[in-house]
């Protein structure tokens, strides 16, 4: 962000106090908007990051239908499927509550 402020005032003690006091503004605004653009940017590296996420979970969801297809006439795999579900959802609950912040 740019803001660029051109003031002219007359050599006095009184404007050199007021143009301090508007460049402290001035710092604050500009310092104010870089953290917005840094959260603004943050925000969208995680939507991405969702976003990718969200595409593989719709993938795995998806092969877990077709090798249901694949295996509907055959229990024993089903079952063999439904055990390795299972395993793959401790594995997964335990990694999100290992990397999910603890103050959320």
């Amino acid at each position: 962000m740019d803001i660029n402020v051109k003031i002219w005032l007359s050599n006095s003690p009184v404007y050199e106090n007021q143009l301090n006091e508007i460049e402290r503004m001035l710092a604050k605004l500009m310092s104010k908007g870089e953290v917005i653009t840094m959260t603004l940017n943050e925000l969208k590296a995680q939507v991405a990051a969702n976003t990718a996420v969200e595409a593989s979970a719709i993938e795995l969801i998806k092969g877990i239908a077709a090798r249901l297809d694949d295996l509907k006439d055959d229990p024993t795999e089903i079952a063999a499927l439904a055990e390795e579900l299972r395993a793959s959802a401790t594995a997964l609950g335990d990694a999100v509550s290992a990397n999910t912040p603890k103050n959320a």
